[in-house]
């Protein structure tokens, strides 16, 4: 496999040359490569989009290309060191969903790099807008669309109260109405689960209306009848 030219220690020292950028700055820098193995040119515009133009040198993007196909083998669940899994992870996904795939994880390493070497940290995931395919053995361009993080400071850090409206009391009279109102649907499963609920809430209520010495309630559920067709 490829080896990347990029090191932890790499970077950890990275610093950028540049202020990073916050929503409503209108700016266009341009980062070289330096040690890392992108190139890196940010535009943003008032609504706070920023705008990467991304080079990548070849062994980067073959280093990138490589790694996404590893991942993606390891998701369908074979084991990426096995010659055939690569085969079964194609059919898996279908041969232009898998090479789609591919491209858009190794665009997304790469925007990661440059991210690291402007110090801009986006707000919420980016946008491709082109379709651009990396060549083997080229350097490798795209372009991506962020938006940019809002920036503010807490000032007062005291408890914030929120109001919520009071919760409505249920009557019997409201359960009445609601059950009366629902003995009569047209579905016979339904009618009898309305009746059953009005049955229980009366026997709930002669059981507490019941006599301290523990004599029987004296309800009686009233008679049922059938609904009256018009």
């Amino acid at each position: 496999m490829t080896a990347t030219a990029v090191t932890l220690s790499q970077l950890l020292a990275i610093k950028p040359e540049h202020e990073v950028p916050s929503p409503g700055d209108i700016v266009e820098y341009a980062y070289d490569k330096g040690e890392m193995p992108v190139t890196v040119t940010v535009t943003t515009d008032v609504v706070g989009i920023a705008t990467f133009m991304v080079t990548a040198d070849a062994d980067e993007t073959q280093y990138s290309l490589e790694t996404a196909r590893k991942a993606l083998v390891r998701a369908t669940g074979n084991d990426p060191d096995k010659p055939s899994s690569l085969g079964r992870a194609r059919a898996t996904f279908g041969e232009q969903a898998f090479d789609q795939n591919v491209v858009y994880l190794a665009k997304q390493r790469l925007l990661c790099l440059a991210y690291m070497r402007t110090g801009i940290l986006p707000f919420l995931v980016p946008d491709f807008p082109h379709n651009e395919v990396p060549v083997e053995g080229q350097d490798f361009t795209f372009m991506a669309h962020v938006r940019l993080r809002p920036r503010g400071t807490v000032e007062d850090f005291s408890p914030v109260h929120f109001a919520f409206p009071a919760k409505p009391e249920v009557t019997d009279k409201d359960l009445d109405d609601f059950v009366a109102s629902s003995i009569w649907m047209p579905c016979p499963r339904r009618r009898a689960l309305a009746w059953s609920a009005c049955a229980g809430r009366h026997a709930r209520r002669a059981r507490r209306s019941a006599t301290p010495s523990g004599g029987a309630p004296s309800w009686t559920p009233p008679a049922r009848s059938s609904p009256t067709r018009a």
